[in-house]
Order: structure tokens, then sequence, then C-alpha cells
């Protein structure tokens, strides 16, 4: 296939791109910073402002109940010496009024059926009218009953002074008020009336609209509808006493609608208000997210809140951040640019060099390489390149050699391993004309060739087995496994005793055994009239018996064959039930790892056995076929580590047909 010479994405691009992501992730945290930095103090700058704001106004409100308070505490003496007559009260109340012209109205109110000339119900109330004349006049009767009015009542339950609710006073002020009462009593000291000062509302409301005013034109800026931050007042159970909304005033209460919404964060708000707590939130104001800010008013439980939508806190920071990223946007724009032009002109030179490497790597080796002038990272790359023409040459007839040679080795393996296959049995079944036994074998190297071996044949009845694990892979293991599958055929030839048969090959292959290899070997001899197994364990795994339950073939572990010439060996016996299998195995098995390095393990090998006791189960094959697959699922894609083979003898009994 032709090779694709368009470039997708010159270096010089890519390292203007590099170059760009850098100052990215430089910059933007940067940028997020300065925004970060600017918006808290725009955040603190404005709860700043809202609490000396609220301040301003406490004092203001403060100031105006304290003139009340201060004027009705001295004048309240001199008004119990003119409580008994109706005359000289009226001068008073004027004379009061005009004395304190903060106070809006006043009046006298008396305990029912006082001047019994009077009737009832007798309040005097004097108020200035819009040109500064003062009148007095009698408001009580059965339209206005004072006496259930929550100024009068305040005063005369607790006998003292008493600040009321706000209230909207239709009979006697005619606007919305809050009335500072105090008890008066008659000479004999017994209260006879309640006096009261009244202090318009319209004032506060006024006074919190020129407050939110010094601010306006910033906020109108950003706020075209001019719904930026106002204040209000509350009374102690949370009305509405000023409010730029109107309708709100006396009619809506702000805890009760706190307590409705879903959010608990508004209920603190509220819980802290009752308590007379300063404080700030940020709650959905008229459904606009909002900081809003709260303080009592001493004296009073009145709460002055100040309310400032967070768009406007945070738009400062906003623009600021927008500013800055268009700036750096800018400049990164500038930088890009330059790049570019700076990196297609450095990468010039390894334009050129890739131009000579194609024609080396179409096979001529005597290119001509570009000259680079300045002795950078560029130069020594075309100096290797340079050396590495040399060197293709030597390394094109070293190549050549090495692959002859590489086949070579390979096909003498593959050799090796037909000649090894072969040394094994390859027949099965063995016997076909018999019925007592059958007999099946596998052996995979983890190599070209292994070092595992297993055998069998029948001799005088018996059949004599052998199953073994050369230490060590590969080509040493092979030979050693071929000699040691030739002593065994040849020594168990006329040896009956397993024992026998294994120190025999254990001095045959222990003498001259200079390169200290050595074999695990299990042999055994099983009467087919019987059942007997006489069998002897050369330091090899311990076989599976599966029948109708499984059990390990008890065995003494003796010393690995080949390792000390003049060794002696036990033999052990045992009885093997009809329709059992002897499962024989090498530790390529049990030790198989898969990717996370975790061994097979005798407990998956007899978990896998367990589920082959049943009779139809027992076949050789099927028995060997599938401790295979079960291993292989175990295993999944990790490579082989050691030989894996396995050898299934099944014994159905003495019905024997001769071969």
């Amino acid at each position: 296939m032709a090779k694709d010479k368009k470039i997708t994405l010159s270096f010089a691009h890519r390292l203007s791109f590099w170059l760009l992501v850098k100052l990215l992730i430089t910059l933007l945290p940067i940028g997020w910073l300065i925004f970060w930095l600017v918006d808290n103090a725009n955040v603190e700058q404005t709860e700043a402002l809202c609490k000396s704001n609220q301040t301003v106004i406490k004092e203001h409100v403060r100031r105006q109940l304290s003139d009340i308070h201060v004027a009705v505490v001295n004048s309240v003496v001199d008004l119990a010496t003119h409580v008994d007559d109706p005359d000289m009260l009226h001068e008073w109340l004027v004379e009061f009024i005009a004395l304190n012209p903060k106070v809006s109205g006043c009046g006298v109110a008396f305990e029912p059926n006082y001047f019994p000339e009077k009737g009832q119900w007798y309040e005097l109330y004097a108020k200035a009218d819009s040109s500064g004349t003062i009148h007095v006049k009698e408001i009580g009767g059965p339209s206005h009953d004072y006496f259930s009015a929550q100024w009068y009542q305040g005063a005369k339950n607790v006998q003292t002074s008493y600040w009321s609710d706000p209230y909207l006073d239709e009979s006697g002020a005619g606007e919305l008020i809050v009335t500072y009462a105090i008890p008066v009593c008659n000479r004999k000291g017994k209260m006879v009336a309640v006096f009261g000062a009244d202090l318009s509302l319209e004032g506060f409301a006024d006074y919190l609209a020129e407050i939110d005013s010094l601010n306006a034109d910033t906020i109108a800026m950003w706020d075209p509808d001019r719904l930026g931050s106002h204040s209000f007042l509350l009374g102690r159970d949370g009305t509405y006493i000023t409010h730029k909304d109107k309708s709100r005033i006396l009619r809506q209460n702000f805890f009760k609608m706190a307590m409705m919404t879903p959010d608990t964060i508004d209920d603190c708000v509220v819980r802290d208000m009752k308590k007379g707590v300063e404080g700030y939130a940020q709650l959905d104001i008229d459904s606009v997210p909002s900081y809003i800010y709260y303080t009592p008013v001493k004296h009073t439980n009145w709460q002055v809140v100040t309310v400032v939508p967070k768009q406007y806190v945070h738009m400062v920071a906003k623009i600021i951040s927008y500013v800055l990223y268009f700036l750096m946007g800018l400049a990164i724009l500038v930088i890009t640019v330059v790049s570019m032009k700076l990196s297609k002109r450095m990468a010039k030179p390894l334009k050129l060099l890739a131009e000579s490497a194609d024609q080396v790597a179409a096979g001529n080796f005597e290119a001509t390489l570009p000259e680079i002038k300045y002795k950078d990272e560029i130069r020594l790359l075309r100096d290797s390149f340079e050396t590495m023409q040399q060197s293709l040459s030597r390394y094109m007839t070293d190549l050549e050699q090495a692959t002859a040679s590489k086949a070579a080795i390979e096909k003498e393996l593959k050799i090796a391993y037909n000649i090894q296959m072969s040394m094994v049995p390859q027949k099965y079944p063995p016997y076909p004309k018999r019925t007592d036994i059958d007999i099946y074998g596998q052996m995979i190297p983890a190599k070209a060739v292994g070092g595992d071996l297993f055998d069998f044949f029948i001799r005088d009845e018996r059949l004599f087995f052998c199953l073994g694990d050369v230490s060590g892979k590969g080509v040493p293991a092979a030979l050693f496994m071929s000699v040691a599958k030739k002593l065994f055929h040849s020594i168990a030839g006329y040896v009956d005793d397993p024992s026998l048969i294994i120190k025999y090959m254990n001095d045959s292959i222990g003498d001259g055994n200079d390169a200290n290899m050595f074999v695990t070997l299990f042999i055994g001899v099983l009467d087919l009239a019987t059942g007997h197994l006489c069998y002897c364990n050369g330091g090899h795994e311990a076989p599976l018996l599966i029948g109708q339950e499984v059990s390990l073939l008890p065995v003494k572990s003796n010393c690995p064959v080949g390792l000390m010439p003049g060794m002696s060996f036990k033999g052990e016996e045992a009885d093997i039930a009809p329709h059992t299998t002897i499962f024989l195995y090498t530790d390529g098995l049990t030790e198989a790892q898969s990717k996370d390095e975790q061994l097979f393990g005798k407990a998956r090998l007899i978990e896998t056995a367990e589920r082959l006791t049943a009779s139809e189960a027992q076949q050789p094959k099927y028995v060997v076929d599938q401790m295979l697959d079960s291993v292989h699922a175990f295993v999944g894609e990790a490579e082989q580590s050691d030989d894996l083979t396995m050898m299934a003898i099944t014994y159905y009994g003495n019905n024997n047909i001769n071969t």
C-alpha cells in the first residue's frame, strides 16, 4: 500500500496548538481568580453598604421614637393636673402639638363614663392641618370604640408607657401611624385616661425611599426597570410597615409568606428576626434571587430589611471578567499568529530531513541530508540520521543472516516437537476391544517443546503407567523427558514393582547428572482383573480418584527422580473400585495463572472433578476436556507459564476382552 504523504496537522500547528493550550491553562484560572476576588470584594462591599444604610435608618427611627417618648414622658405629669377639666385639656393638647412638631397627632381617651355628661366615650384628639392650624375634636363613640384599640389596652394593662403596633387611624390621624401611649392618673393615683402621641409612618417610608435612591443611578445602569435594591420596615409580627409596594403595607406578613415556601433558609431568617438577631441570607424575594440583610430596631422589635438582587451584586465582577477575558483572548490570538510564523520557520529543516528520510526508506541509503546551520537539537537529529544511514547497510546484511538462522531454528524446533509428540501415546482409545479399561492423555508444552511425559502399556493383564514433570522447560527438558520415558518403558518391561522401577530409573538418571536436572514422577501398576493398584510416587502431585465421590489418592511424597542415586523409594497399594477414574496431572494445571496472577489451585481442580462424579461423565477424554476447558476459562488470555499434561484412566471392572 502506498504511504500517505499528506500532513493532517503540521509540527508548527501542533506547537502553536499546545502553546495555546498552555496559555489557556495558565490564564483561565487567573481570570477565574480575579473574578472570584472582585466578586467577593463586591459582596463584602454590598454587605457593608447595606449595614451602614441600615444603621442610618435605625438611628433615624430610634431618634423619631425617642423624641416622641421624651416629649410624652416630660408632659404627662403636667397633663395629670388638667385631667378633670376638658376645656383646659383642649388648650394643653394644642400646646403639646405646637411644641412637638414631630407628633402627627395626640389625644386623651378617658375611661367609660368618666364625664357622665359626655357619655360612655370621651376622647379629645388634636392634629394640625395642612396650613399648620391645630384643631381639637371629640372622636370617641360607637364608630370609634377606642376601648378595644391596641394602644389603649396596652397602656392600661401594663400600667406604663407602651408603643403600639402600626395601624391605620381613620378617625383621628387619618393615616398610617404608631402610637406611644401612657396611662394618666388623677390626684388620687387612679388611672382615668390614656394619653397617646401618634407618629406618622409616612415619613419613615419617604426616608427609606431616599436612602434607596442614593444608589438608584448606579443600579439603573444594570436595571432598566429600576427593580434594584430596596429597604422596608417590618413590625414585630412580620407585618409590612413600609414597602415600595403600597399594597403590602399592613395587608401582608413577611413571616407568614416565608414560612409557606418549601425553602428552609427563609424559616431560619424568620426565627432570627423574631429573636432580634442581625444577619443576612440568600433568598428568592418575589421570585428574584437576592441577598437579604436584616437588623432589629431597639425597643420596638421592628426589623429594618434591605433586599439586593444577586445579579447586581455580581454584575461588576462579571463585567470585569468579560473585559479581562477579551483582552486575554486578544493576546492569545496575537501570540498564536506570531508563534505560527516562528514555528513554520523552525520546522522547515525538519521537513527537509523528512524528505531525505523518505529516500532512505525507499532503499537509497546514500541520500543527501540537508545542512543544518544552527547547532541545536535538529542538527543533532540530522547527525544521528547520518549515523543511522551508515548503520543500515550493515544492519540489513545482519538481518538477512539472522532471519535465515531463525528460520532454521524454528524448523528444527518444529521437527523436535513432532518427535516429542510421537514419543507419547497418540492413538485413542488405545485398547478399543477392551471393556475393562479406557485411557486418554494430552500434553501441551509451554514452549515449542516441553519436559512433561506420560506413558502406559499392558503386560500380563496389568496396566503399567507413568506421568512426570521434568524440571525446567524447552529443549533441555525435552531431552531429559525422552531419556526418562525410555527408561520407564525399558525397566517396566521386566520389573513389576513400581518402587523398584523408580529406584532403577533414579540410579540410571542420577549417574552423571551434571546439570542437576530431575523429574517428579508417578508410576502405577493396575491389576485389571482385581482393580488392585500398586504405585510409587517420586515427588509428584497426588492423583485424583473420581468415582461416586472425589478423593486424593494417598501418596508418600518421596524424593524426585534423578537427584540422588542410591535412594530407596517406598511403594503403596490401593484397591480401585469399578467405574473409577484415576486422574493424573502435572503442576502446569494447578499452577496455571490468570492475568491478575491468581493460581488455578487444587480447590478449583477438585470443584471441577466433583461435577464429573456421574458415571456417564467419567469417560477419560471427557474428563481431560472438562479440566482443560475449566483451566482455559480461568486463565483467559494470559500466556501459558508451564507445561500442562493430564492423563485419565477409567477402570470399569474385570469384563476383559484380550487385545
